[in-house]
């Protein structure tokens, strides 16, 4: 993974944090399904993912084509991750600040590979 990946990959991780220390509504789950809920309601629910112990492949996220994890760490759908390609972290931050409005923190981590 190159330095530039990286970079926007840290960014963007940090701009979800940075959502979610600031004042905002939290999600109570992902496209209707509740945090917490079981693997097999998720795999009824997003049947277009390949579930085993972590639900995984491609959703969309506005226009964007997103590859989707969900973690289920405490035995319930504890985390969402989505990977797609650099060029469209753009439209993907826009996307996050009109649906969680704008990050209250902003910083920038550089790691080397």
């Amino acid at each position: 993974m190159s330095t530039k990946c990286i970079y926007y990959y840290l960014t963007f991780v940090l701009f979800l944090l940075a959502i979610s220390a600031w004042a905002w509504e939290e999600p109570t789950g992902f496209r209707g399904i509740p945090w917490g809920a079981k693997l097999s309601d998720v795999k009824r629910q997003l049947p277009e993912l390949r579930c085993d112990k972590q639900c995984r492949g491609y959703l969309m996220v506005g226009e964007i084509r997103a590859f989707t994890l969900i973690i289920f760490d405490s035995g319930g759908m504890d985390a969402v991750s989505f990977t797609f390609p650099i060029k469209h972290f753009p439209l993907m931050r826009e996307i996050f600040i009109e649906r969680y409005g704008s990050p209250s923190l902003d910083s920038h981590v550089r790691e080397k590979t």
